[in-house]
């Protein structure tokens, strides 16, 4: 004797999950950039506000470094201006982030220089936002389908 079960309504179900996924793409997208968004700003924000730190010379020129473990003080303004969040569509994924070599070291420090993180700290104060933003449109684009 053999036991089985047979599930009916597999294929509406899979039509009305397909329905649902387009009708979610459209707003996770639109979260996804506004969480980038949020992170860029705070990554931005945090590199100019000062940190107390030794004031040096470098170049005939005086600069307030900041203290190891802060943000990285603005000194010229190059690193806030090479900050940039894109959001790639097809893949899904947004990325913040500098090109710059010495953003990658002061996010994690050399052999010669103790780190001054910008973007991990930044992440890690506005995850909560992030997340927020991304659960309130996923949440809002659920109860509309089917309406």
């Amino acid at each position: 004797m053999r036991t089985h079960v047979v599930f009916k309504g597999l294929k509406k179900l899979n039509r009305q999950l397909d329905r649902l996924q387009k009708d979610i793409d459209a707003p996770a997208l639109k979260a996804l950039g506004e969480a980038a968004l949020l992170l860029h700003g705070e990554a931005v924000k945090s590199i100019q506000e000062r940190s107390p730190g030794k004031i040096v010379n470098v170049g005939g020129r005086r600069i307030q470094r900041s203290k190891p473990g802060d943000p990285p003080n603005t000194q010229t303004g190059r690193l806030v201006k090479s900050i940039r969040w894109v959001l790639n569509r097809t893949q899904k994924i947004a990325t913040v982030g500098s090109r710059l070599n010495y953003a990658f070291w002061l996010e994690f420090g050399t052999n010669k220089m103790e780190a001054r993180p910008w973007l991990r700290p930044a992440f890690i104060k506005m995850k909560d936002a992030m997340a927020e933003v991304y659960t309130k449109a996923i949440s809002a684009a659920i109860k509309g389908v089917g309406r």
